[in-house]
């Protein structure tokens, strides 16, 4: 109802925790922040809030599953944007970057999670515009997609 109010506070936040220096409490402000400000409607900074928070994990060598979500936050944002070639280009970087992680082959459930978010990307990208090439990944992301599918 008051969405300058929740800015003001998510902005404070991160202000405290930035003055703190805990790199777990700024990356909290800043999900805090971009929530607040895609409740308010103003996707662009909410954008921005996920690519700080990508960049302070790519930057502290988080785990590689806090840099996907982050990826998907930016997707997700881009997609209710109506610009979903950038939302797939975030989910090819998330793919890529799942698909590197040492951890790939031991849970091929996060590689299921992330080919499922980059499927669907691509099915709205192609949806809005038929012409567009598919992804390189496509196959990939399906393979995987039906694997998870046949072990439940």
């Amino acid at each position: 109802k008051h969405p300058d109010e929740a800015l003001a506070a998510s902005k404070e936040g991160l202000k405290i925790a930035r003055q703190g220096g805990n790199n777990t409490l700024i990356s909290l402000a800043l999900e805090a922040l971009a929530q607040t400000e895609t409740a308010a409607g103003r996707l662009d900074d909410a954008w921005q809030a996920w690519r700080q928070n990508y960049e302070l994990h790519a930057e502290h060598n988080a785990n590689h599953k806090n840099q996907t979500e982050d990826l998907l936050e930016m997707s997700r944002i881009r997609s209710k944007q109506g610009r979903h070639a950038d939302a797939l280009e975030h989910l090819r970087e998330a793919w890529q970057q799942a698909l590197s992680h040492r951890s790939s082959k031991s849970d091929p459930s996060h590689l299921a999670y992330v080919a499922g978010f980059a499927v669907e990307s691509w099915r709205a990208l192609h949806a809005h515009d038929p012409k567009a090439a598919a992804p390189v990944e496509l196959s990939a992301w399906e393979v995987v997609l039906e694997g998870e599918r046949g072990s439940k």
